[in-house]
């Protein structure tokens, strides 16, 4: 007849001890309780008759250890219940949904890039003439917002460019390059006046995601405490096109077309 092991009588006394002081590591403890219902099992599977003795610890091993893993599981937090395939417990606790500045994109579509508060307007400026003599087209859409505004990944990608504002009031000033390469699409952000804490040219960020916050440096205005807004650029294959058909428009921001 098979009996209970050392082993066996060693996973039942830490569960027990677990009871009384919950401080055994919790995958320990699992894998111990695993083993231990394993061989009470196999000892009840034996033939022949069980002694009452034999009979009991194997009750009050299955019982103890039950009771162990039941009180582990209550106390853990609800990201450290896992299946035996390591994926979150399908028990109704979804896993936290991010917050962005827009909850769907549909299709086809752009994600609003500012966070849109009071002064949230949108000009129909792509294209326009820039430079002497109309020596260049501005190519990208200008969208007005609040001072210090957060600004967010349009889609999830790599930042491949990051510019840093020199004090002067032309260029970039403080800004991103963010290339969506499975759909080889790339977004620019120009304008800004913080770059999001952490974040490093190579990082992968994912849509809906802080990368900085709407200010005036650059061609912006860098010595004029106006004029808050973010030049963004759409460039599917690298080549600017109009952005605006495209984007998502919150209810709160005004859109100036034509």
């Amino acid at each position: 007849m098979a009996q209970l092991s050392y082993n066996s009588l060693k996973r039942l006394r830490v569960a027990a001890e677990y009871l009384w002081a919950p401080s055994t590591g919790f995958e320990h403890l699992m894998t111990d309780s695993h083993h231990l219902l394993n061989d009470i099992a196999a000892v009840a599977s034996q033939p022949g008759q069980m002694s009452r003795r034999r009979l009991l610890a194997a009750g009050l091993g299955a019982a103890v250890g039950l009771m162990a893993v039941e009180r582990v599981v209550a106390a853990l937090p609800n990201d450290r219940i896992m299946t035996a395939a390591g994926s979150p417990q399908a028990n109704g606790l979804a896993p936290a949904e991010r917050i962005s500045s827009s909850t769907t994109v549909p299709n086809g579509q752009i994600m609003f890039p500012v966070d849109a508060q009071e002064s949230c307007w949108v000009s129909d400026n792509f294209g326009d003439c820039r430079g002497s003599g109309c020596s260049r087209s501005h190519e990208g859409l200008d969208i007005s917002g609040s001072r210090g505004a957060d600004l967010y990944a349009v889609v999830t990608g790599r930042l491949t460019k990051q510019y840093v504002d020199s004090g002067l009031t032309y260029g970039a000033g403080n800004g991103w390059t963010l290339e969506d390469e499975e759909n080889n699409i790339t977004y620019k952000y120009f304008h800004m006046a913080t770059h999001a804490k952490g974040l490093a040219v190579g990082d992968i960020v994912t849509q809906g995601d802080v990368i900085g916050t709407v200010g005036n440096t650059g061609t912006s205005g860098a010595n004029d405490d106006s004029n808050y807004h973010l030049h963004f650029e759409y460039r599917p294959n690298n080549v600017a096109q109009d952005p605006l058909p495209l984007l998502v428009r919150p209810d709160n921001c005004t859109f100036y077309v034509g």
